[in-house]
């Protein structure tokens, strides 16, 4: 017999689901859904990864593996890091802009290196960024 308000207490200490799970002989599902049918409240996914000292936990920030964007955690919500350095700055974005990375490095998100720009612009600028790139290794190539 499983007493869950030990568990809970362990739960509220620290213990983690997967720890107690595996001393318990069963997945770590079945005793989550064990703890809410007994009427004990969990942790919300980012307060049991931030607790556990996760290695990948940086205050709610993550990097795409792609590096092409940013996201923090901000008021339980993932947000796009740029877009957040913006607002604290300058306010909301108006209607029909962007905000362009100068440097072309999405996970540089310092003040300095954001620009306000129009959609149609911001296309154009990037769509003529990926000409050049692509005649420039049309060149390399041919050397």
């Amino acid at each position: 017999m499983i007493n869950y308000k030990t568990i809970n207490e362990r739960y509220k200490n620290g213990t983690s689901i997967k720890d107690m799970s595996a001393e318990l002989n069963i997945s770590p599902n079945l005793l989550r859904h064990r703890l809410r049918n007994n009427g004990f409240r969990l942790k919300s996914y980012t307060e049991a990864f931030k607790l556990a000292g996760n290695s990948n936990w940086k205050g709610g920030r993550h990097i795409r593996k792609d590096e092409s964007q940013v996201f923090i955690r901000k008021n339980g919500k993932q947000r796009l890091e740029h877009l957040e350095v913006w607002e604290e700055n300058f306010g909301k974005l108006p209607k029909g802009f962007v905000i362009h990375h100068l440097n072309l490095d999405a996970t540089d998100n310092n003040i300095d290196n954001l620009m306000l720009i129009k959609i149609g612009d911001h296309l154009n600028l990037h769509k003529r960024f990926n000409q050049d790139r692509i005649r420039n290794d049309i060149v390399s190539f041919a050397d």
